[in-house]
């Protein structure tokens, strides 16, 4: 049999954006893929031949002839079993033609829409099971198979059928074409783990997000890729499409347990998708990725995935640490440096381990060029946010003033679609001694208030913005004022337990009222506005008893 037709030619894709060149950053240059869009007129009109019934089931398929469509009509609906069922009209062809060098060929199916009815495409093997079934456009309109892997030499089956029981007004146009898929291409169906498609290299693919929510599984080999190195893969934007990519990987010592995430990243929709930096278990000889179109769909343009090994990079994290359980765990005597990527919806948590109670940590993400990052410390259970500096804005750093050590874990993130792919971000955290006349957070009600100290002056950092920082004193035997002044100013309040002022308003930065001796007091401060608020300056607030 003569091939039906022609399809899918992969068209070459020239350089879009090259990576920034980063100090350390040994990994290749990943040229982002433009996608491949095939043009309306690529394919020239075929003639079309009449449906003859009866023809729904495989027992009586119409064979397509070479390089012609089908014109079929949606009859009236039958009585099965007591029901009303739509009609089914199914047709056959053999692939010809012989494909070498461990190639496939791929089969494109057309259904044209018919007003009012819902139809359904489905292309069945030799047998007659299923392969891939279609029902993603409304009534009225038609379905495509965009890529379905098939052998030359071999039988397939395509049914079209009236999803709800209602007779066609006009008849529909059913249109295959066929012809060597492209190298580097999947081979549909694999929408699982069963049906997974084996790579036999850690190298590019292209494939369609052809029908909603559509999965595509590959097997990667792992045994070749060096001990340390990482993955770094680009996924090019499909128009209307949320994509997903996930890595996953069932372990070494059973091999037919439930995959498990090792990594994952979703983009917006019509975006590009990116992850650098993930790494499988040691141990295993293959790994599994699977793509996912969360939403959308797209019949005419093919993702375009591009797959790239990395050595190991000093310093850098190691994914996946996006939870408590899977913190990267940082040595720490004093100071400690690392460097991560992020990409979108990723986020890194690190843990610190041998900070001392009594220590003072200060964490800082150095600024990264378009990029707005966020610090977060979290509680012991790796949820609880104690506190958080956003304040940068993009292409600024984020400071995380002193905090008490103890078991410090630390979550690095980035404005939604913001990503720190090319180059990475810095994170530094320090350690450095107490200090009597410093503030100990958190102390932004009275019950954590610091106590003051055996001096007249305190000092804190009113940041992150909205910091407010309370102080409490008992007033000494003899004293029946205080007063309170801040630099640089500040909101200031001097009030009693109770949290009622002591005096009447001052001038900003200033409070002062009577006190009883033996009471506690309280002092608090807060940024005139959020960019008076500062990581790096402290202030100074000086009290007085008379």
């Amino acid at each position: 049999m003569r091939r039906l037709c022609l399809v899918l030619l992969l068209a070459g894709c020239g350089d879009r954006r090259q990576p920034i060149k980063v100090k350390g950053d040994a990994g290749p240059s990943v040229v982002v893929v433009d996608p491949v869009k095939r043009p309306t007129t690529m394919f020239a009109p075929v003639p079309l031949i009449d449906e003859v019934e009866p023809d729904d089931d495989v027992q009586h398929a119409q064979p397509l002839e070479p390089g012609k469509g089908i014109r079929g009509t949606i009859g009236k609906p039958k009585t099965i079993k007591g029901k009303l069922a739509g009609d089914e009209d199914l047709f056959s062809w053999v692939e010809s033609g012989s494909t070498p060098d461990g190639g496939f060929d791929e089969a494109r199916l057309e259904l044209s829409g018919i007003p009012g009815v819902d139809l359904t495409l489905e292309a069945l093997d030799g047998d007659g099971k299923r392969l891939v079934l279609v029902n993603d456009a409304p009534a009225g309109e038609g379905e495509v198979i965009p890529n379905l892997g098939v052998e030359p030499g071999h039988t397939y089956y395509v049914r079209v059928r009236a999803a709800t029981p209602v007779e066609g007004t006009k008849p529909y146009e059913l249109v295959l074409r066929s012809g060597p898929a492209p190298v580097g291409d999947e081979r549909e169906p694999n929408d699982d783990v069963a049906h997974a498609q084996s790579l036999g290299a850690i190298t590019d693919q292209s494939g369609f997000f052809g029908r909603r929510r559509d999965e595509d599984w590959f097997v990667l080999p792992l045994a070749a890729v060096a001990p340390g190195s990482t993955l770094r893969i680009e996924l090019s934007p499909v128009d209307g499409v949320v994509p997903q990519l996930r890595l996953l990987s069932a372990g070494a010592a059973n091999p037919k347990a439930v995959p498990t995430v090792v990594a994952e990243a979703r983009a917006g929709r019509g975006e590009e998708l990116r992850l650098r930096n993930a790494a499988f278990p040691a141990g295993i000889a293959s790994g599994l990725l699977a793509l996912r179109a969360v939403e959308g769909r797209n019949t005419e343009i093919r993702w375009a995935l591009k797959l790239g090994v990395e050595p190991p990079l000093d310093g850098a994290e190691h994914e996946p640490n996006d939870t408590l359980e899977r913190a990267n765990s940082l040595p720490f005597t004093g100071v400690a440096q690392v460097s991560g990527f992020l990409w979108p919806g990723d986020v890194d948590v690190y843990r610190i381990a041998g900070a001392a109670p009594e220590a003072l940590i200060t964490a800082e993400l150095d600024a990264l060029e378009r990029v707005d990052l966020k610090l977060e410390r979290l509680g012991s259970d790796g949820k609880t946010v104690l506190v958080k500096v956003d304040d940068g804005g993009p292409g600024k750093g984020e400071l995380l003033p002193p905090w008490p050590g103890g078991d410090v874990i630390l979550r690095v993130s980035a404005r939604a679609r913001d990503s720190a792919f090319d180059a990475p971000y810095h994170l530094t955290v320090t350690a450095a001694p107490p200090e009597k006349d410093l503030e100990r957070e958190p102390n932004n009600t009275t019950a954590f208030a610091t106590p003051w100290g055996d001096g007249p002056t305190m000092r804190g950092y009113l940041a992150p913005r909205a910091d407010e920082d309370w102080y409490r004193f008992s007033a000494p035997a003899g004293k029946t004022l205080a007063s309170v002044s801040v630099v640089p100013p500040a909101v200031l309040r001097l009030v009693d337990d109770g949290k009622a002022p002591l005096g009447p308003a001052e001038p900003a930065g200033h409070a002062s009222g009577p006190i009883v001796a033996g009471k506690s007091y309280f002092v608090s401060v807060k940024a005139i506005s959020d960019k008076s608020s500062s990581p790096k300056d402290p202030y100074t607030i000086t009290l007085k008893l008379e």
